[in-house]
């Protein structure tokens, strides 16, 4: 389903698309303290913590990379951890991509005209994405 920005907005879902295509906003981390700074592999890594909206946050930075080794949250009693395992330059990788080529392209707009398409069905019942009209 491809939304455009005034779609999200009458949806009331707009959001901060970058901070949803990474593990960690990076504009977050000049509100964290530094406590040590290293290597992780070859790379050189900043190690981050403290305290966002309540959240504790450990957060070990790539600089030369951009991204997060890890990324430790506590939140509500609850401890979530997701940690980088490998890196690779994507001329080197060994995982293949994934063609899109057998999907579906839908836009927000013409929802309304397959209503009948499965997928559409399942999105309006279980999200609420989308309008209902009887006929």
């Amino acid at each position: 389903m491809d939304f455009q920005p005034a779609d999200l907005k009458i949806l009331g879902q707009q959001t901060r698309w970058q901070d949803k295509s990474t593990l960690f906003p990076k504009r977050l981390l000049k509100q964290l303290t530094v406590k040590e700074i290293g290597k992780f592999k070859q790379y050189k890594m900043v190690s981050y913590r403290g305290k966002v909206a309540g959240v504790d946050y450990q957060v070990t930075w790539l600089p030369e990379l951009d991204i997060p080794a890890s990324v430790v949250k506590k939140v509500s009693g609850k401890r979530v951890i997701t940690e980088l395992k490998e890196v690779y330059l994507l001329k080197d990788t060994p995982y293949q991509r994934i063609t899109t080529e057998k999907y579906d392209d839908m836009d927000y707009a013409d929802i309304g005209d397959n209503e009948s398409h499965p997928i559409v069905a399942q999105l309006q019942k279980n999200s609420g994405i989308g309008y209902f009209h009887q006929h």
